[in-house]
């Protein structure tokens, strides 16, 4: 994984690290040089091997990880991103089985060529499978994440805090929560939002809470480092994306037991079940969101049981433990077909 940056992809690598782990595989994580999520894994005790790759056609990296597959004689390659896809074609696939992971859907010329496809969602499978890959090469790995026990919930704080999360870009959808909070407030509603993260559409992103009057309704908390306090310091989280292939902050908000409000976009889709573990919204619609979070406010014990049933989802199909077992099957699979 070749990202330098604090994103899904990148924490993606970290949890395979972690579930391969687990299963009883030894993994030698490849990462660039100047990769953000370099110390994390160290912190882990991982065996991180890193190279400085200015693109697939990059010769010294390609020799570069040659070299990495001579000593470690892997049996299987699994790349994440289109750059470590095609360095991985180009350099290794005659040393070992290369795996391509689709975390989203930037679905470019390079997954035919790999020997299988690993997808967060069944959606994604549907794609390959138009891209004419064979359906017995693909596997559904959703994203994972460490569930610990349900965490104890306070009552509704006065006034609520809606939290959100994630990178300041367009597709994720802040502009639209904005607006909700908006809309909270014209209802006479006192609310709080908490964003957490950064990235292009910061100044743009401030700049509309005041124009939308709400500056004093809305903290922005700079990228979370400690994700359960921020969950533990929201009474809801709402995930207002325009565009989602999967949603891994959706699934740590219900680990978290908090009651959850998301857009009907693809990975959230697949996640919750909608008015049981969490309500879905139109995208695009700050009104419905608005009205959702009233609803959740008027009936606490009904929000309460959401969060429970969020939880149960995201420890019994989400959780590491759950993830490892079927990215061990996946893998045994490949390696033994290929």
């Amino acid at each position: 994984m070749f990202g330098k940056g604090r994103g899904g992809l990148e924490q993606a690598a970290i949890d395979y690290h972690e579930a391969l782990t687990l299963a009883g595989h030894a993994v030698t994580t490849i990462t660039h040089t100047r990769a953000a999520i370099n110390p994390a894994l160290h912190a882990i005790h991982a065996d991180v091997q890193s190279l400085s790759p200015r693109g697939e056609w990059d010769m010294f990296a390609q020799w570069g990880l040659r070299r990495i597959a001579r000593a470690a004689k892997p049996d299987l390659v699994i790349a994440h991103g289109n750059r470590a896809i095609g360095l991985a074609l180009r350099a290794l696939r005659f040393h070992a089985p290369v795996v391509g992971v689709a975390h989203n859907y930037n679905i470019k010329k390079r997954f035919p060529k790999c020997d299988a496809v690993f997808c967060i969602t069944r959606d994604l499978i549907e794609d390959m499978v138009h891209l004419d890959i064979d359906r017995f090469k693909t596997f559904h790995i959703p994203n994972m994440i460490h569930v610990g026990d349900l965490p104890i919930r306070s009552d509704f704080r006065d006034p609520l805090v809606i939290g959100t999360l994630g990178r300041f870009v367009k597709k994720k959808g802040f502009d639209s929560f904005l607006q909700g909070i908006q809309a909270l407030k014209q209802q006479g509603v006192a609310v709080r939002a908490i964003i957490g993260g950064e990235g292009e559409q910061a100044a743009t992103l401030k700049a509309l809470t005041r124009d939308y009057g709400i500056a004093g309704n809305v903290e922005f908390a700079g990228w979370i480092t400690d994700k359960h306090a921020f969950y533990q310091n929201i009474d809801v989280f709402v995930l207002p994306s325009y565009h989602e292939p999967f949603g891994i902050v959706l699934i740590e908000a219900m680990a978290a037991g908090v009651p959850c409000i998301t857009t009907d976009t693809e990975g959230p889709c697949e996640i919750i079940t909608h008015e049981v573990d969490a309500i879905m919204v139109e995208k695009a619609k700050p009104y419905q969101m608005a009205r959702a979070v009233m609803e959740l406010l008027d009936d606490p014990a009904r929000a309460q049981q959401m969060g429970k049933r969020a939880y149960d989802k995201a420890r019994d199909k989400y959780g590491i433990d759950v993830v490892s077992a079927q990215l061990d099957r996946a893998v045994k699979t490949v390696v033994n077909n290929t």
